[in-house]
């Protein structure tokens, strides 16, 4: 999904299982083996001039442990933390070693792109074989969403506009002649591929 979002994405994995690796090969995402506890491998993995860390393994230990010395290599790079303990989030997010902490009902491959990216998506819902999304981000200066009056662009994007955000008052299911501005808040429902490329059009400036 970050893919798909346009965001370049390194993993790095301890003992990275074959397939997993193949899958990775397949996408052209580059795959770093080492512990993500440990600075070496951290650096080598591009974490210096990263701006997100997704920390997902099956250990809060082992989370909480990488998120610390990701900050202190890091301290500007958003983390983005999945815990089963909801008390060691908690402390994680009290303490900034954590962005965003996901629990385990929190758990999708959705919510965590759209946290690693600042804005929300559902987890995804399969509706008559098609599975569908809720996005929530903020229009950007050069979005495509910026274009075009709310009707234009939910015929031409095969998607909903259900929510505009502008200056403080929200309009639910917005007239067609609707105009997004820079800065509002929109949400979106739609099938969660056209979810992923509303994303990396609205971060990208692309129209088409």
């Amino acid at each position: 999904d970050l893919r798909d979002m346009g965001m370049d994405v390194v993993v790095l994995d301890h003992s990275p299982d074959p397939e997993a690796g193949e899958a990775l090969s397949r996408l052209g995402t580059p795959l770093v083996q080492g512990d993500a506890r440990l600075a070496g491998p951290l650096e080598r993995a591009g974490l210096p001039g990263a701006d997100v860390f997704v920390a997902c393994t099956g250990d809060d230990r082992i989370n909480l442990e990488a998120a610390m010395k990701v900050r202190e290599i890091n301290p500007a790079v958003r983390i983005v933390a999945r815990v089963w303990d909801r008390g060691i989030g908690d402390q994680m997010e009290r303490f900034g070693l954590a962005d965003v902490v996901l629990s385990a009902a929190d758990l999708s491959a959705p919510a965590f792109a759209g946290a690693a990216l600042g804005m929300e998506i559902t987890q995804t819902v399969e509706v008559a074989g098609d599975e569908y999304s809720t996005l929530r981000l903020t229009a950007a200066t050069d979005s495509f969403l910026v274009r075009d009056p709310v009707g234009r662009i939910e015929k031409d994007n095969s998607l909903e506009i259900v929510l505009v955000g502008h200056d403080g008052t929200m309009t639910i299911d917005p007239e067609g002649d609707t105009q997004i501005e820079p800065g509002d808040d929109v949400v979106v429902f739609a099938r969660h591929d056209r979810i992923l490329d509303v994303v990396w059009r609205n971060r990208s400036g692309r129209q088409g």
